[in-house]
């Protein structure tokens, strides 16, 4: 059939913020190697996301998880209602107005009926929107709500039109966009699962043949722009009304920008690292910058383009990062958990200290030695809380070159870095140990 629904498998530069990170925290999923396809952020402090299942097999799954302080505490669950949910079923999207409400759509094997469901207690319990009348020949690709009343869900093409519909009372009835207010499907065309943006009342889903639909009225009414023909839309991102990004191609990595929200596409030659894993707009770095995610095995990470596409700088280049959204300066990537209690995703740090603030080497608590070292050194903290302990080592220039996370136990804490694999010179040592962070400087000689 089709999909990209499935992506493969911390930021640090002087253009962004020196110094700048990620923080991983725990998606708290039961099962190892979750991956995350999507993030939805609220505000700064709530946020949902879903998962799929990382490790190869491609077991359905309809699992979230949200937080609503900020990701020090994630809370994973599955999507389940009354009557059962096919077990074939998986999450297309979610899209969510606060931390109790948000809505999903599921959709099926071919036989089975997926349909959108809604939950307003957080997601203990999930209500199906019978309305939206999905069946088991439908595909449902995403959903988007604007606020409480406004929505729209997105599906292939049924028969001889586009199956959309859109809502003004919070789902309690949605309406079929009739087929004199939607394009001409093309042969063989449908949408594609989660690949959509939205600006304003605005909103816009990639298709498979290389064009973009557009609504400019939450849903109603639909337009059709061809940004590559016969290529697969897999990225599209509208920082406004008028100035948006498509990522298409073979290899998904063909940049194509508009100015005037659609009507046309321009080619972006494009320089630096750019990958392909998770695309988003952050209007709160740099004034304004494009963020790439890597999942990949060789093309790991994350970068940057202050320039519409044109260069990216490359900035973590060693940790998988799958799905990313911004609102401002909160940000969150996605990547795959070890456990409930380890990894899934990391939230975007901003600028938590600059070179010039660098605590003495010897910081209350911390201490870093031998300092000067041959690159193999010794970090001890004392007094810690017993909390998850992480640390995370950069070079001058914000490279991320050493990342390690644990749990631990007892009043001294001891970790071993080896550096000796990097340039000599001066690095920064972060240690979070829960809510404490510690600064200090390792000189490699």
């Amino acid at each position: 059939m089709k999909k990209n629904l499935l992506l493969m498998g911390a930021i640090l530069t002087c253009g962004i913020a020196a110094n700048a990170q990620w923080l991983r925290q725990a998606t708290a999923f039961a099962k190892p190697s979750r991956g995350i396809s999507q993030i939805v952020i609220v505000d700064a402090n709530t946020s949902w996301a879903i998962a799929y299942d990382g490790s190869g097999a491609g077991a359905p799954t309809r699992d979230f998880t949200r937080t609503s302080n900020g990701g020090t505490l994630w809370k994973a669950d599955s999507v389940k209602a009354t009557p059962a949910i096919d077990p074939n079923n998986q999450i297309a999207a979610i899209t969510a107005i606060s931390k109790d409400t948000a809505w999903v759509s599921l959709f099926g094997n071919g036989t089975s009926i997926g349909g959108v469901y809604r939950t307003n207690d957080g997601g203990m319990t999930w209500t199906k929107q019978a309305t939206a009348t999905y069946n088991a020949g439908s595909f449902e690709d995403w959903i988007y709500f604007w606020d409480k009343n406004n929505g729209v869900a997105f599906g292939d093409p049924n028969t001889t039109n586009w199956e959309i519909y859109y809502t003004t009372n919070g789902g309690t009835t949605w309406t079929a966009v009739p087929a004199a207010n939607l394009p001409t499907v093309g042969a063989g065309q449908w949408g594609v699962t989660g690949v959509f943006s939205v600006a304003g009342g605005a909103a816009y889903g990639g298709t498979n043949y290389g064009a973009v639909l557009k609504s400019v009225d939450m849903g109603v009414h639909w337009t059709a722009s061809t940004v590559h023909g016969g290529s697969q839309i897999d990225k599209v991102v509208f920082k406004d009304a008028n100035n948006g990004m498509a990522v298409v191609g073979p290899n998904n990595d063909s940049i194509y920008t508009t100015t005037n929200g659609g009507t046309s596409w321009t080619y972006v030659p494009k320089t630096g690292r750019f990958l392909t894993s998770g695309l988003a707009y952050a209007s709160g770095l740099n004034g304004g910058s494009y963020v790439c995610t890597g999942a990949a095995t060789g093309m790991v990470g994350t970068s940057f383009s202050t320039n519409n596409g044109a260069t990216w700088q490359a900035m973590d280049t060693l940790k998988q990062h799958t799905a990313v959204s911004f609102m401002g300066t909160t940000g969150w990537t996605g990547s795959f958990d070890s456990s409930s209690t380890v990894g899934g995703i990391y939230k975007w740090m901003g600028m938590p200290f600059a070179i010039n603030e660098i605590q003495p080497v010897y910081q209350t608590g911390l201490s870093v030695y031998p300092n000067p070292n041959n690159g193999t050194f010794q970090i001890a903290l004392s007094n810690f809380t017993g909390n998850q302990t992480q640390i995370t080592v950069y070079d001058l220039v914000g490279n991320l070159v050493f990342e390690s996370s644990e749990n631990t136990a007892g009043n001294l804490y001891v970790k071993e870095v080896d550096l000796t694999a990097y340039p000599t010179g001066m690095y920064i040592v972060r240690v979070q140990d829960g809510a404490k962070v510690y600064t200090a400087k390792a000189i490699r000689q």
